[in-house]
């Protein structure tokens, strides 16, 4: 899949461009973590790392798009590949390498590798809560950024299936949340998810969403934007 087209930061739509440096600010101050994520929490999940065991560090990039006048988030469907997290939703991303100088770092360096994009256009935003997944004992360091512009997509076709573009504005709506059963190597999980148009995101990935989502609506409702 290739797509390019340049976009500037600085041609960004007014509203768009108020909204991404507001959620920039908002992403330096407290976060609110557990609150957001016990909405999309899966039944049964714990976020307590166990006494004695040492997490998988690993990071994603939760990347916004203009696209057609709208922001999009990028996310991937993982391959069926057997693994714990496959045929997911999620963000590019993957663990940290002894390399890596950095948590941002892995995130670019993963997304690069699994969908081709181009570091140097990225804007760096701010980070979210880490998380906790304790069926892979790995621990989430999500970063949040913006594309100057809209990137040139090159799918690792080992490890990702689909690249997804889908407007944000879908994920603020509750009608987009529902409960659903989902099959997993450990058996079947119930879970609140995001549905959008047949694609159904759900465990950290929709926890993640949901923390960006606590701190975009108090933005969004601001009558200045």
């Amino acid at each position: 899949m290739y797509e390019f087209c340049i976009m500037n930061f600085n041609d960004t739509p007014k509203s768009h461009r108020a909204f991404i440096e507001r959620l920039q600010f908002r992403l330096h101050g407290a976060l609110p973590g557990l609150a957001a994520w016990q909405a999309m929490m899966p039944q049964g999940r714990t976020l307590e790392i166990p006494p004695g065991q040492e997490p998988t560090e690993s990071a994603v990039l939760v990347i916004f798009m203009e696209i057609g006048g709208e922001l999009n988030l990028l996310l991937i469907r993982r391959s069926q590949d057997g693994r714990i997290h496959g045929g997911q939703i999620g963000f590019p991303g993957g663990r940290a390498e002894p390399s890596d100088s950095d948590y941002w770092f892995t995130a670019l360096r993963e997304a690069q590798e699994e969908v081709g994009i181009q570091p140097d256009f990225v804007q760096f935003m701010g980070k979210l809560t880490p998380i906790y997944i304790p069926h892979s004992n790995f621990r989430v360091h999500p970063y949040v950024s913006y594309s100057t512009i809209y990137q040139l997509f090159k799918r690792q076709q080992e490890e990702v299936d689909e690249i997804l573009l889908i407007p944000f504005i879908k994920f603020l709506s509750k009608q987009n949340i529902r409960e659903a059963l989902f099959h997993t190597l450990h058996g079947p999980i119930s879970a609140p998810c995001f549905e959008i148009e047949n694609i159904r995101i759900w465990g950290a990935t929709a926890m993640i969403l949901n923390e960006l989502i606590y701190l975009s609506k108090d933005i969004l409702a601001e009558k200045s934007l």
